[in-house]
């Protein structure tokens, strides 16, 4: 038998085995105390009103967005919405209320201090007697700490944990998406391999965190001079590739050749990793360049035309290497 505390059911609660009729007085402040510990954010909206103001918020609506209930009651239910709430998720929620139906949504709200998190909401609406709904109860729970470890894992399935640039898993998923529309458009791509010529002298001599730094550092300034449109990708080591997309035919060999140029042109200012007590040392890019279609037209057959390209390159030059000198200072 249930001796615990009052359960509510239609207007009836059973305590000790006995059921006992709640008055609406009783159930009204039943609901409203059920409302007010419950941990969620919970509120109530009155979607007759052209504004759909607020009419009632919990204490912890209160924590989660730092508004007091003074402040916010009478006002759209919507003042939590900001610059970073995705505008696509926000209109099928403003478009769920305006039609009377439920919906679940996960976004970015700002609080009263502009801060930003994650909200996971829940919108129920409470239909009349006709059926027509006159208010919505949102129910909302803090999920930030849920959906920013999705982001952080999604982010490093794509990127490259050292340098933040895409890593070999996106490039080869945007060559797929590049080879689709060069051949929807007949137009042309080009993909640079670009090796940097030394750079185990940096590791044998000081450190694989030196090493670390300098590539933290060459990826940086080569990300400030890609194209828009363009893709700088870290493929492995101390190796990049960068896709170069949507190029006539006729001008994508030109192209890919000057991007070659100034990415070697870029090594050319000294690079200050701070902390680490280097001497001056000769460090340098090779490039292989590789065209769709001229050259191959399939996402591998392109990679390892730019790869064989570099290596050309790299040989021919073997006699007098075409290196870049790079001071470091302590």
């Amino acid at each position: 038998m249930w001796s615990g505390p009052a359960s509510v059911g239609g207007l009836f609660v059973r305590t000790q085995g006995r059921r006992h009729r709640l008055s609406r007085r009783q159930q009204s402040e039943l609901m409203r105390r059920a409302q007010d510990s419950v941990s969620s954010a919970v509120s109530l909206i009155d979607v007759r009103d052209r504004d759909q103001p607020l009419v009632y918020v919990n204490p912890a609506f209160e924590r989660l967005t730092g508004y007091p209930a003074g402040e916010v009651l009478g006002r759209s239910w919507r003042l939590s919405e900001g610059a970073e709430t995705d505008p696509k998720t926000a209109a099928r929620l403003h478009d769920a209320v305006d039609r009377g139906v439920e919906i679940r949504v996960r976004m970015r709200y700002h609080r009263r201090d502009d801060t930003v998190y994650w909200g996971e909401t829940l919108m129920v609406p409470i239909p009349a007697e006709n059926g027509a709904a006159t208010h919505y109860m949102s129910m909302q729970k803090d999920v930030t700490e849920n959906a920013e470890a999705v982001q952080r894992a999604a982010h490093m399935a794509y990127h490259d944990a050292l340098t933040g640039l895409p890593n070999r898993a996106q490039l080869l998923e945007h060559l797929a998406l590049a080879l689709a529309r060069a051949e929807r458009k007949e137009s042309a791509f080009a993909v640079v391999f670009l090796d940097l010529n030394l750079f185990k002298q940096v590791n044998d001599r000081h450190g694989h965190e030196a090493g670390d730094r300098l590539l933290e550092d060459i990826a940086g300034r080569w990300g400030s001079i890609a194209r828009d449109g363009d893709l700088l990708a870290r493929y492995g080591g101390d190796e990049f590739v960068l896709l170069i997309t949507d190029v006539p035919r006729d001008s994508v060999r030109g192209t890919a050749t000057a991007a070659a140029a100034r990415y070697a042109d870029s090594l050319k200012r000294p690079f200050d990793v701070q902390g680490t007590p280097v001497q001056v040392m000769e460090i340098g890019v090779s490039a292989g360049i590789a065209l769709y279609p001229e050259d191959a037209t399939t996402p591998a057959a392109l990679l390892l035309a730019a790869d064989a390209d570099m290596y050309a390159r790299k040989r021919a030059r073997s006699a007098s290497p075409d290196s870049r000198v790079i001071g470091f200072e302590a």
